[in-house]
């Protein structure tokens, strides 16, 4: 009988594991591959035109018309506010980070890249603790050529079920990339399972976006096939209406005037009500546009050799729910399939962000620590957590405006050359017309990326422990 009870031990942890990392990551085992997940160096970070700032000159050429790109000084000088005043210092950095925004905004090029590593734990389930580490990279490339996107993920720890964890975790990930212009849709999705996250001594850690690998399909597969693994090239639709606010926004005075608060959607999870949206661009889902939410203890400093403020900031705890509601929606969203929350709330929100003495935003990194002392389901056999349980969150967000960085061209060259295939077009049934030309391009083989090396000694990674 003992031998009995241990077999059937091992196969419910077993049968947990698996319908739990699915729950997560809402994918379906394929493949057993090995997941190599390294310490990401800061250099991937800093490839090509990363974090780099631009001249007066090159940042009007790319500002959209009728539109203007506020520059720090300008601001200071309109309001009179001073770097060595005590009093000044939360209006300063309240109005340099709803600068940066609106400069974001008024940009017609931009690569916005995002590391994540985000963990769920949960305490008092029906074998103990459980803690699940989710690595991601996330990039997007926006420019005259088009828009090239690429998301992989992977599960980077599985703890709280034995040894059976590191071979589980192997087998999951979640991996897209996607190529936009006028007159077609390209989309592939890879294989499950194997996301290699490179460290700095592996060969090609910097060819490859934040040193993030994965295998995607080159078969052409038909939209709409059962296959987890998809490749399909479409025609753009013209015929679609911009979608309109329902109600305008309301003016803002200055560019470093306060950010409208644009709400996208409401969730409703465990009974509690969270709010997801956006303050002026898709990486603003936090409020620090407001003095009277900033802690006493924010704090900047400039570098005058690189023209770069660095806004330390902290948010009052009684403006916490107001200042970071999306945030908390945007977390709680991406966890619920793992674990439901009820009346979350912060134990952790600490956010660095780097804004060029131009107005570009250069860097933001922020670490961020969600808890409910509440029994809370998961979506798994288990049922619940008794005693409650936790997400989190640190990331590093690293931005360019460059001609190079912002070619989608360029990266379908290196990421996605199928694009330059008649060959895919016609199994597509689309236009062999809109095959796009790559010749001018570097491939994969053929790139290789610079470092800037003077930037990554000057960056302090506050993720780092």
């Amino acid at each position: 009988m003992k031998t009995l009870k241990s077999r059937k031990a091992k196969i419910l942890l077993c049968t947990i594991a698996i319908v739990l990392i699915v729950s997560v990551l809402a994918t379906t085992l394929l493949a057993c591959k090995k997941t190599v997940v390294n310490e990401t160096p800061d250099e991937v970070f800093f490839v090509g035109d990363l974090q780099k700032n631009l001249s007066a000159e090159e940042i009007s050429a790319i500002t959209a018309e009728g539109e203007t790109v506020v520059s720090v000084n300008e601001m200071l000088q309109a309001t009179g506010w001073k770097m060595d005043n005590a009093a000044d210092v939360k209006n300063i950095v309240a109005g340099i980070y709803a600068l940066a925004v609106t400069n974001y905004g008024n940009l017609t090029q931009t690569t916005y890249l995002l590391m994540t590593d985000a963990s769920v734990s949960v305490k008092g389930s029906m074998i103990g603790d459980l803690n699940v580490g989710v690595k991601s990279t996330y990039s997007d490339w926006i420019g005259k050529n088009g828009k090239f996107s690429q998301t992989i993920s992977g599960v980077s720890k599985l703890d709280g079920i034995g040894s059976v964890g590191n071979q589980l975790k192997n087998n999951f990930g979640y991996n897209i990339q996607s190529f936009t212009n006028d007159e077609i849709y390209a989309f592939r999705r890879g294989d499950n399972g194997g996301a290699n996250f490179l460290g700095k001594n592996d060969a090609d850690v910097y060819k490859y976006i934040m040193g993030a690998k994965q295998d995607f399909p080159t078969r052409y597969n038909n939209k709409g096939t059962n296959k987890t693994n998809s490749f399909f090239i479409q025609e753009q639709s013209n015929d679609e209406e911009t979608e309109e606010p329902s109600e305008p926004l309301p003016e803002r005075e200055n560019a470093w005037s306060p950010l409208n608060r644009i709400q996208s959607g409401e969730l409703e999870v465990a009974g509690t009500t969270y709010y997801t949206g956006v303050y002026g661009a898709g990486f603003a889902n936090y409020d620090f546009s407001r003095a009277e939410y900033l802690a006493d203890d924010t704090s900047i400093t400039y570098d005058a050799e690189n023209d770069i403020y660095r806004l330390n900031i902290v948010v009052k705890e009684e403006y916490v729910d107001k200042a970071c509601d999306f945030a908390k929606g945007a977390l709680v969203r991406d966890t619920k399939a793992y674990i439901e929350l009820k009346d979350a709330y912060y134990t952790e929100c600490t956010n660095v962000i780097e804004v060029y003495g131009s107005g570009l935003i250069k860097s933001i990194q922020k670490i961020e620590t969600l808890v409910s002392d509440q029994e809370c389901k998961i979506m798994s056999p288990f049922g619940s957590c008794k005693e409650g349980g936790s997400t989190s969150n640190r990331a590093i967000a690293a931005f360019s405006y460059s001609d190079e960085d912002t070619d989608a061209l360029r990266l379908a060259a290196l990421y996605f050359p199928e694009l330059g295939d008649s060959s895919y077009y016609t199994k597509a049934g689309v236009s062999t017309d809109y095959v796009l030309d790559l010749s001018n391009y570097p491939s994969f083989g053929e790139y290789t990326p610079a470092v800037n090396e003077a930037l990554v000694s000057k960056f302090e990674n506050i993720l780092k422990d």
